[in-house]
């Protein structure tokens, strides 16, 4: 029987801390796990049926899901091409990391596979935040290209891949071009050719600039990363409307299928975790997409 206020003050402290420990394990083991998670997008000007893989925001630095997990998924899902939204390393300690990731699903894969860069993608090439030994973006692109010739890095550029068009534009937070307009002549470009686009971009608030063309764009689909999903899931979706300056989330707009303004999105919750290697609530997910 407790008899004082400091009994029952020390035995909530204990309680907390057991809580708190049991919640920390089971965040981190969730960390290592990944899903497969099959999508449609059902767009018009589609011609046939295009099945392709989307995978995002590696953080190999933190290295916590298993490799061949990933591969295994992404292999037994037989893709046309593999899509990767980018943030494969956060310090230039793991970049190697990212040339073997690469090297090794390409390897793995045996198609083509089509890379845009993320916000800790171009903290590597900032010097005035990892230092003088700094790379460049070109120096990048270039050194996992040479991993493999079905390796393309695409920067604010659109190519045709036969039944779809596929066009890459660089993270939001360092993006250089008119995303309205550029996003806008791509879409105009594809319908042209009556094809779907597939837009790749690593931040989903890109969309936020592209929504007053809407009506143009109702054969694009905007697929990206980023959030991870909401990380760690907090009440009152703490991460976004405190910390972080991300603005989709906090409209309640972090993951999943959205038609965000009349723009079709897809946010996944990538595959690593930034700052801290756990997740609550919030899966690493390969993506398995068909445009139909």
């Amino acid at each position: 029987m407790l008899d004082s206020v400091w009994e029952w003050i020390l035995l909530f402290i204990i309680l907390l801390s057991v809580f708190s420990l049991i919640g920390c394990i089971y965040a981190l083991n969730h960390a290592k796990k990944v899903i497969r998670k099959d999508i449609q997008f059902d767009l018009e000007t589609v011609r046939r049926r295009s099945h392709f893989v989307f995978i995002s925001d590696l953080h190999l630095n933190m290295k916590l899901v298993p490799w061949n997990n990933i591969f295994d998924i992404i292999v037994d899902a037989d893709p046309e091409y593999v899509l990767v939204g980018g943030d494969l390393s956060s310090t230039l300690e793991s970049v190697p990391l990212a040339h073997d990731f690469m090297a090794e699903l390409a390897k793995r894969v045996n198609v083509p596979i089509y890379l845009v860069f993320g916000n800790h993608d171009h903290n590597l090439f900032d010097e005035k935040k990892v230092g003088a030994s700094f790379i460049t973006r070109e120096g990048y692109a270039a050194s996992i290209e040479k991993l493999s010739n079905n390796i393309r890095v695409l920067h604010n550029e659109i190519i045709d891949l036969g039944d779809v068009m596929l066009a890459a534009l660089e993270d939001y937070r360092t993006c250089t071009v008119n995303i309205s307009e550029l996003s806008l002549k791509w879409a105009q470009e594809a319908e042209k050719k009556n094809k779907p686009l597939i837009l790749l971009t690593h931040n989903p608030d890109s969309v936020r600039f592209m929504c007053e063309n809407a009506q143009q764009m109702k054969h694009v689909a905007v697929i990206s990363g980023h959030t991870h999903g909401g990380q760690i899931r907090t009440p009152f979706n703490i991460e976004y409307t405190l910390i972080r300056h991300d603005v989709l989330p906090k409209e309640g707009v972090a993951y999943g299928m959205h038609n965000y303004k009349g723009i079709n999105l897809y946010i996944s919750s990538g595959l690593g975790c930034s700052a801290l290697p756990m997740r609550y609530k919030s899966t690493a997910e390969v993506v398995v997409i068909d445009v139909i």
